[in-house]
């Protein structure tokens, strides 16, 4: 019968249509996210104004979306303003400062060129094997963790190596070092090399002269001394890496971190093309914490930061510990290392912090490691 035959045939259907794996009890409960203090390696406790710019709902990545255009525009002046550059490609990369990273090897090397990249902890080493994955020719030049390049250092290895990108790390967090840029922009294009830096743990707590100092292209990430969200990484590219990047043999490898395509998104570059759809909630996130720095002035942000690490310091040393960086010049004012004592296991001391201070996060490797980003934390 009719009636029969339409039952066979649903009761077919549900039977292909029945689910394999079942709900998940845990999706079914209330979220649960506990309130830390960050003293971790990042990202850093955001500020309830940035956080409360989460709430505001999606925009999409078009030109005609005044909305969105505008508070793009507005991150790429706050941007200029912590890198202290006029470069008009100046944006953000949706994703991890590794992305940015990559994003700045990738688009100012082809395969076969040499990038000389300064290795004293594990960004030299991330970036090494970026480049390399992208057939650059790779050459290091390594010092150990606490140290520092000299000019004299990287004037022999670019006569050495006569590379296309110099890479170096402003702020070591590995080997909690700053490290020396004057001077480096200036030496690096006598020897027709651009100079690329990564600012991850410096720009927004470090003075950081993009111009200035003849970065370029400096790259970090939003969440760590800016204040803003993960998922956003500002970078720049200045004039002379532009024309590189126009002047290019190949094609950039990376569609996603293509600097043109990338530019002409974020209206850096015209006529604006659609590339990707942007990070809403990120991007009105960064434009919060770049506010925020605005409203209190670079110079005071900088100088809250260095009186804040130069405080933790002298309390610690009165404590009877040890720096790991010993020449305060070179010391990064975001991340404070200490030395470990003879006899003390470092992993029972970070243990008893993580259970006794169940609202703190710090981090060790080999040595007792307090990561200050003082922009929220202190």
């Amino acid at each position: 019968k009719p009636h029969l035959r339409c039952t066979i045939v649903l009761r077919a259907i549900s039977e292909k249509m029945a689910l394999s794996v079942p709900r998940p009890d845990s999706l079914l409960r209330p979220l649960v996210v506990p309130s830390l203090t960050m003293l971790g390696p990042g990202p850093v406790a955001c500020a309830p104004r940035v956080l409360a710019a989460f709430r505001h709902q999606m925009l999409p990545t078009f030109a005609c979306n005044d909305s969105l255009v505008t508070i793009m525009a507005d991150i790429r002046q706050g941007l200029q303003y912590v890198l202290q550059t006029t470069s008009p490609y100046t944006f953000a990369v949706s994703g991890a400062a590794h992305a940015a990273m990559e994003c700045a090897l990738v688009n100012t090397l082809e395969p076969g060129d040499v990038a000389l990249i300064t290795v004293h902890g594990l960004w030299g080493e991330r970036a090494s094997e970026i480049a390399d994955r992208h057939d650059v020719v790779v050459k290091q030049l390594r010092k150990d963790l606490g140290q520092v390049f000299t000019l004299a250092e990287l004037k022999q290895a670019l006569e050495e190596h006569k590379p296309a990108v110099l890479f170096m790390t402003h702020g070591e967090s590995t080997g909690g070092t700053l490290q020396p840029l004057e001077g480096v922009g200036e030496l690096c294009h006598k020897y027709n090399c651009l100079l690329v830096v990564d600012t991850v743990a410096t720009v927004g707590a470090v003075p950081f002269f993009m111009d200035k100092w003849e970065v370029d292209v400096p790259f970090t990430g939003a969440h760590k001394a800016i204040g803003g969200p993960v998922g956003v990484s500002p970078i720049s590219f200045s004039s002379r890496a532009w024309k590189k990047i126009e002047t290019r043999t190949s094609k950039v490898r990376s569609f996603y971190l293509d600097a043109k395509l990338l530019a002409q998104c974020w209206s850096a570059l015209e006529p604006f093309k659609y590339h990707h759809t942007c990070l809403p909630t990120s991007t009105y996130g960064l434009r919060e914490a770049l506010a925020m720095i605005v409203e209190e002035g670079l110079e005071k942000v900088w100088e809250r930061h260095r009186t804040n690490s130069d405080e933790l310091w002298s309390g610690l040393e009165k404590c009877g510990l040890n720096m790991y960086v010993v020449n305060k010049d070179h010391r990064l004012p975001t991340i404070s290392l200490i030395c470990v004592p003879t006899g003390v296991n470092w992993r029972a001391v970070v243990d008893y912090i993580r259970e006794k201070c169940a609202n703190y996060r710090v981090s060790a490797i080999e040595y007792i490691s307090i990561y200050c980003y003082s922009h929220l934390c202190i």
